[in-house]
């Protein structure tokens, strides 16, 4: 009897020729697949600076295009099969986004922390936005993470996807800009008005002083949206000094009121109070006044909800 230790281990690929026939495809299949793989994730690795730098272009563009509120000029800017995904779970196609939520643009954009990656011509760019927005008529965090898929075309980029991480902040401050902004933001060169000056008022005789500046409810349309109207509550003016003057917001539908930075005729932007024997008291950046010389009511109530020294304002419950 032979020893057992010499006898030869069966070769299985020769007993059974189809298993052979089998790994040699997988082999091929997989081998070829695995070098595509490869290729691929090179082709994926960070856009050079120069990809970098019209990825940067093209979000100005873009942000331009949102500032100015025109479906029109957003339109070309976004592919057919355009998608976008909000931190609230809200989710838009091409044409709801236009219809009905293209952010309002409050300042000039900056990004940072832009990280971008490029395959062929797909551009995709992770960033942190730092701007004021609303969205849906609420302002939303700025410095959010943000995402863009762009597509190369012949005739330029456009966005195929994006996702904004932006939080909605309840009860915004907002703090305003300097008048050549702020006649910038809202898109139209101050007015004249035309006031009984409630702090010069002697012996029952009204004094007329003609400022400069915008009605108050273009201001708040700009700041806290067309829906600022619906919300029960008043709004809080904030003076350079601390004081804080809380108006309900039903009197801005009662009445007319001014937002103004200055008085017509380069005159210095100061003010008397006879009644508490003080001069030249300074007014800036801003002062709210009312058009009392129609409303007896108005005269009657003084210098009662004239904030003066105001530098940011915020809508709160009462």
């Amino acid at each position: 009897m032979g020893n057992i230790g010499n006898l030869k281990k069966p070769n299985i690929y020769i007993q059974f020729p189809l298993l052979t026939r089998i790994w040699n495809r997988l082999l091929s299949l997989f081998i070829p697949l695995l070098f595509s793989c490869a290729s691929g994730i090179a082709m994926a690795a960070p856009a050079d600076q120069a990809t970098i730098v019209e990825a940067q272009q093209q979000l100005k563009k873009l942000f331009v295009a949102l500032g100015s509120g025109n479906p029109s000029q957003v339109e070309p800017l976004l592919a057919p099969e355009f998608q976008l995904v909000r931190a609230d779970g809200s989710s838009y196609n091409k044409s709801e986004y236009l219809k009905r939520s293209i952010p309002k643009i409050l300042t000039i954009p900056e990004f940072t922390d832009l990280v971008a990656t490029r395959n062929k011509d797909t551009v995709v760019v992770r960033l942190k936005l730092v701007v004021r927005e609303l969205i849906n008529g609420k302002e939303v965090q700025s410095g959010s993470p943000q995402l863009f898929v762009f597509r190369i075309y012949p005739d330029g980029w456009k966005v195929v996807a994006s996702a904004n991480f932006a939080q909605p902040i309840s009860n915004p401050v907002v703090t305003l800009p300097n008048p050549e902004m702020l006649k910038t933001l809202l898109g139209t060169s101050p007015k004249g008005i035309r006031v009984f000056e409630p702090h010069l008022v002697r012996d029952g005789k009204n004094t007329e002083i003609e400022y400069l500046g915008w009605p108050v409810v273009l201001v708040f349309d700009h700041f806290f949206g067309k829906e600022w109207r619906q919300q029960n509550g008043v709004i809080e003016f904030r003076a350079l000094d601390g004081y804080v003057s809380k108006i309900d917001i039903r009197k801005f539908d009662q009445y007319r009121a001014f937002l103004v930075f200055g008085i017509k005729g380069d005159k210095p932007f100061v003010v008397d109070n006879i009644s508490q024997n003080k001069r030249n008291i300074p007014l800036a950046p801003y002062y709210l006044v009312w058009d009392n010389m129609g409303s007896q009511q108005l005269i009657d109530e003084g210098s009662s909800n004239w904030p003066y020294q105001v530098y940011s304002m915020v809508i709160n419950d009462r």
